[in-house]
């Protein structure tokens, strides 16, 4: 059976107007039934003062990338998304001109979490940051049982 997904890649880049998300100049790219990706540019918004990526321009990423997985697979009718905690691993620099891709992918889908995990690389497939996000899926008020 076919998941349904109820953002698209040009939703998310179209919410992520004057937000945080646009400011690092964030850009969703590629998604799937059970994946989303996005990709940050390592530029002056981005790096610490050692001209390396900061690694909370990581976080960042992660918890934008992990958490529109999330909102892409739940009915926004029905339920509001929100993150309760994320956890990361830096364990390669990356210098200022290059860029990072972040790939989200679901280690736990239940009915009132999600677990994500988002795995940043670098243009040559190397591991910058790994990150694990739980989100808390929460059913709105006004929303009745199918």
């Amino acid at each position: 059976m076919e998941e349904q997904l109820y953002f698209s890649l040009e939703d998310f880049n179209t919410m992520s107007k004057s937000t945080l998300i646009e400011n690092l100049d964030i850009f969703f790219t590629q998604q799937g039934e059970d994946f989303l990706k996005a990709e940050m540019p390592v530029n002056d918004k981005t790096i610490q003062p050692f001209k390396i990526l900061h690694g909370g321009a990581n976080l960042a990423l992660a918890e934008t990338v992990g958490g529109a997985l999330s909102v892409m697979v739940t009915n926004p009718q029905e339920y509001t998304v929100k993150g309760m905690e994320i956890n990361a691993n830096h364990v390669r620099s990356v210098p200022h001109g290059n860029r990072v891709v972040a790939t989200a992918t679901f280690l736990h889908r239940g009915k009132n979490s999600h677990i994500v995990q988002i795995a940043i690389r670098d243009k040559e497939e190397n591991l910058v940051s790994i990150s694990r996000l739980t989100n808390f899926i929460q059913r709105m008020e006004n929303s009745h049982e199918a």
